[in-house]
């Protein structure tokens, strides 16, 4: 069995446990897979967290706290992330606020296939209480998901038209 058709499988189980529905589609890359799932809501409101990261207890009470009609037209969570074992509160990863529940009537993932986010047509507020991000146990968790986005990001510049060699590195290399 592929490992794609075991964790379909293991989703769907998990999905029908739970009365969810699930939809598989091809890979868009980042922002534009995250879109058409947004799209595929029945609700407004979208909670988008990736499979790595957990809502605190406090930011659960804050999101259930909102009003029935907020003026925002998203909100911006603080993530606090875990790197080999340690959570990092300097080095610019905290507080790191991300836009991650938004109005799908005034706000949109972009359409970039590596570091999406969220653009709004509004205010975007900020809630109480933290998203837990479990980035990298291990050395090597990190070098496989630092491969993938380099990859990934250099085929998107590719894409662009961008190209470079050996001398354009040593120029930007400084």
């Amino acid at each position: 069995m592929k490992r794609r058709e075991f964790v379909g499988g293991l989703a769907a189980a998990v999905c029908a446990r739970h009365g969810a529905r699930l939809e598989q589609t091809e890979w868009l890359g980042f922002g534009p897979t995250k879109q058409k799932a947004a799209d595929l809501c029945r609700h407004r409101w979208v909670l988008s967290i990736d499979s790595d990261e957990r809502v605190t207890p406090e930011l659960r009470r804050a999101i259930e706290g909102l009003p029935e009609q907020p003026e925002a037209a998203a909100y911006a969570i603080n993530r606090l992330s875990r790197f080999l074992g340690s959570w990092i509160r300097h080095c610019g990863w905290h507080p790191e606020y991300v836009v991650r529940l938004f109005d799908r009537e005034r706000a949109a993932f972009n359409d970039k296939p590596v570091h999406e986010g969220i653009e709004t047509a509004g205010e975007v507020g900020r809630l109480d209480g933290l998203l837990r991000h479990y980035t990298y146990e291990t050395m090597e968790q990190y070098v496989d998901k630092l491969n993938r986005y380099t990859t990934l990001a250099a085929r998107d510049m590719y894409d662009a038209g961008r190209r470079s060699g050996p001398l354009g590195a040593m120029v930007r290399a400084k």
